[in-house]
Formats: C-alpha cells, structure tokens, sequence
C-alpha cells in the first residue's frame, strides 16, 4: 500500500477528526470533530469527497462565530488528524484553513439531524463550512513515519 493510499484509508475509516487551530495566543487548539470523510458513518457525502482522492481536501461544519472559525479568520494555517488509536496509526494533514458560507457547499455537507446543532437548517446563519487545503501529510504506519507533499498544493 503506498502513503497515500494508507493515508486515503485512514481518512475513510476513522470514527472522528481532530482538528487543530491556533489559538490568539500563538498555541495549539485540538477538538474532536465530525469526520465526514469516513463513508461508511457519512455516505452521502462520499460523492462530494470522490474528485477529493488526490488533493486530501476536508470539509467540516462549524458555527461561523466558533472560537475555531475566529482562530482560522487570524491564522489559517492548521491540521487535521485522522487515527487509529489502539493501532498507533495515524495521518496528519497539514495546510490552510478557510470558512465558508456559500450555499452550495453548505446543502452538499448537510446531514439530516443536524437541526441539534443548527435549528434553522441548511439556512442557519451560524452554519457553516470549514475547509482544509492540505500542503502536506504526515503519516505513522506499522513500518514508521512518513511525509509527502499534496499534488497541486
């Protein structure tokens, strides 16, 4: 299996996503969040992630007033990391963060059930998208560490 196959599978089959920010104080900040990647947990979304083989892009929902979306808004540049914990695998991917609100990638993303986190639905003003650009993976297999960069970035 090449890196970037393994790094494909673990972005499938993760049950979550951590996602990392900076913090106004210059420090790290990780929380745990939907991985909308993984088909199995989110297929509708399997279709808006397929031209996404190569370039490793990730989307995620968010409240555009979050402390994460403010934290993207001063400093784009974060990660997200994709695991499997009781395995010591894992896949990092590295690049720039942006928030979106355009409609189109917001009824793309949308899952049913998700009026617990946006009562007013797709329309919620404080629905929006978070997006990954990867520059670069770094990757932890059985065999050791790797790292190469996303084509196109």
């Amino acid at each position: 299996m090449t890196e970037q196959e393994f790094a494909r599978l673990m972005m499938d089959v993760a049950d979550r996503a951590y996602l990392t920010t900076i913090g106004e104080d210059g420090f790290p900040r990780t929380r745990a969040m939907l991985n909308l990647r993984n088909p199995s947990l989110y297929p509708k979304q399997a279709e808006l992630f397929a031209p996404h083989r190569k370039d490793f892009l990730v989307h995620m929902s968010s409240s555009p007033e979050s402390a994460k979306a403010r934290q993207i808004e001063r400093n784009p540049r974060g990660c997200v990391y994709y695991c499997h914990p009781t395995r010591w695998l894992g896949v990092a991917l590295i690049g720039d963060l942006e928030v979106s609100r355009d409609p189109d990638l917001r009824r793309a993303l949308w899952n049913d059930g998700w009026e617990i986190y946006y009562p007013k639905g797709i329309d919620d003003p404080w629905y929006a998208v978070i997006t990954l650009h990867p520059r670069r993976v770094e990757g932890w297999t059985s065999e050791g560490r790797f790292e190469f960069a996303v084509e196109g970035a």
